[in-house]
């Protein structure tokens, strides 16, 4: 895995290890597990779109 998906990773971790850190705040907690999530989806979708770039290219290749 390259550096910058560790540090995504990392990131992505330390976010989820705060969220119920505060206690009661749970307004503060929702925002930010949905912040979160929004994060991870974009990130997914980022990854799913170089993948297909990289099969459509290898595709055009073999051919």
């Amino acid at each position: 895995m390259g550096q910058w998906k560790a540090q995504k990773l990392d990131h992505f971790s330390k976010r989820f290890k705060g969220l119920f850190a505060n206690g009661n705040d749970t307004q503060l907690q929702h925002r930010l597990l949905h912040e979160t999530w929004d994060a991870v989806e974009t990130e997914i979708l980022c990854t799913l779109f170089h993948v297909r770039e990289q099969f459509q290219r290898v595709m055009r290749l073999a051919m």
